[in-house]
């Protein structure tokens, strides 16, 4: 367990030193704009652990070791591999820009990989206590309006639960 909570530290601190500085945008010189960030946005950053995963109408298995590691404005979804089999260490699976609209309800938050904001994917999200819940549509499709995944309008494609087990307020 220490070697496990040493790689998320590493994880962290990598973040925070090379975070997306690299990648600047329009968004973040609006962000930088803006100093003080209230509402759901000042409570998201920090390391969450996924707990519960549901593509379409399927919960998916959930291994130990995965990790959304959120920023101002990023997210970073890791894996830190342990185990018998595994050889310890981490990898990052993705890594996404994200803006929040907090004046709807729910919370609507795009996500994009692309510097120049291309390619969104529109989803929503919420945060109750330490539980953040987030609710992705399918590429080209219609906003969620509810947490809920399947082929419902109004329901989206992925449903991930993470908890929070670092904070970085």
């Amino acid at each position: 367990m220490h070697c496990y909570s040493i790689v998320l530290r590493l994880l962290l601190l990598t973040v925070a030193l090379c975070g997306c500085a690299s990648n600047a945008t329009h968004h973040d010189a609006a962000l930088a704009a803006s100093s003080e960030v209230t509402g759901l946005a000042a409570l998201l950053p920090g390391t969450w652990e996924l707990k519960n995963r549901i593509v379409g109408d399927k919960e998916m298995p959930v291994q130990t070791g995965v990790f959304l590691i959120v920023t101002k404005d990023s997210m970073m979804q890791v894996h830190v591999l342990k185990g018998p089999t595994w050889q310890s260490g981490s990898s990052m699976v993705q890594n996404v820009f994200f803006r929040l609209d907090q004046s709807s309800d729910p919370v609507a938050i795009d996500t994009t990989g692309m510097a120049d904001w291309t390619k969104l994917r529109k989803g929503i999200c919420r945060l109750e206590n330490d539980v953040l819940t987030l609710c992705d549509a399918r590429a080209d499709d219609p906003r969620p309006t509810e947490f809920a995944t399947g082929d419902v309008p109004g329901q989206g494609n992925v449903l991930n639960v993470y908890k929070r087990v670092s904070d970085r307020r």
